[in-house]
C-alpha cells in the first residue's frame, strides 16, 4: 500500500522534472497531487500524449495501491481537475479518455454521473 508520505517520491520517479517542486512542498499529499495535476494539465495543453499516458498510469497506480488518504487525493484533486479537460465532446477529449486506466476512467465516470444526476 502506498502511503501519503511515499507519494512525492513515487511521482518524482515517474516524472523527474517534478522532483524539485515536490521536494519544496511540505508533507501534504493534496499539495503533491495538485502539483502532479498541474503538470498533467500542462502536458495535455502541450499535446504530449505519451507523457500524459505516463501520468495517467501513475494516477492509476496511486488510485489502486494508495491508502485511503492517497485515493481520496487522487479522486478529489487529480480526477476532478482533469475531468474538466475531458468533458468536451471531441476527438481530443475522446483520445485522452482512451489513455486512462480502467480504475481512473471508472472514477471519472462515477464523478461525471454523480454530477449529472
Amino acid at each position: 500500500m502506498i502511503t501519503e508520505k511515499e507519494v512525492p517520491d513515487l511521482i518524482a520517479s515517474q516524472v523527474p522534472s517534478l522532483r524539485s517542486r515536490l521536494n519544496a512542498i511540505p508533507d501534504s499529499v493534496y499539495k503533491s497531487i495538485q502539483s502532479f495535476t498541474d503538470h498533467t494539465k500542462w502536458l495535455i495543453e502541450q499535446g504530449n500524449r505519451q507523457a500524459v499516458k505516463a501520468c495517467f498510469r501513475t494516477a492509476e497506480r496511486l488510485l489502486m495501491e494508495g491508502d485511503n488518504a492517497v485515493r481520496c487525493a487522487i479522486q478529489n484533486v487529480y480526477i476532478y481537475s482533469i475531468s474538466r479537460l475531458l468533458e468536451v465532446n471531441g476527438p481530443d477529449a475522446k483520445a485522452l479518455r482512451s489513455l486512462m486506466g480502467h480504475e481512473t476512467k471508472r472514477e471519472y465516470l462515477r464523478q461525471l454521473n454523480c454530477c449529472q444526476a
